[in-house]
């Protein structure tokens, strides 16, 4: 399986606690997953990859505290922190045809509501609103929060941002 075929569903903050769970912020807070008995992959910061099973899922506002099979102090659960936690795109549900993953937008073109290309969507980031990373051919790089006045569109093919969007200090 290529990196292409995982869907990045969230990152694990920090441990949590002395028996192994962990603090992990989901990037879609409507999603359940990672559920128990699923094997997610895991990116580490280092750009390593592994796999682990999910054991618990317990809700904690705007985090969740995982458990993972074979991470059972805080020593353990410490060499996670910073990771993301991904799962192959085949374990999702089916999406509509109107629906994407933000992973499906990245390399998309970005325009202006006139056709002039910006860029390219470089990355997605779930802060207190999601933003986006959009980089020109010069190499110009703009954060953009994906809302009104400044997102006009998001779809599987393009992001069309409003002119002004640029213009923020």
């Amino acid at each position: 399986m290529n990196s292409h075929d995982l869907i990045d569903l969230g990152k694990i903050a920090s441990a949590h606690g002395l028996c192994g769970e962990v603090n992990y912020i989901p990037f879609n807070a409507a999603s359940n997953l990672p559920l128990p008995d699923m094997t997610v992959s895991i990116r580490f910061p280092d750009g390593k990859a592994g796999s682990l099973k999910v054991v618990s899922v317990r809700d904690k506002g705007k985090f969740r505290l995982l458990t993972f099979e074979g991470i059972t102090d805080r020593t353990d659960a410490e060499k996670l922190t910073g990771s993301i936690v991904t799962c192959p795109r085949a374990d999702l549900p089916d999406l509509e045809s109107s629906e994407f993953y933000y992973s499906d937008i990245l390399g998309l073109p970005v325009r202006f509501p006139d056709g002039r290309e910006v860029g390219t969507v470089t990355q997605v980031l779930s802060l207190a609103t999601d933003v986006i990373e959009i980089r020109s051919e010069s190499g110009v790089e703009w954060m953009i929060p994906v809302v009104d006045g400044f997102v006009r569109s998001v779809s599987r093919t393009e992001v069309v941002i409003e002119p002004e969007a640029l213009e923020m200090e």
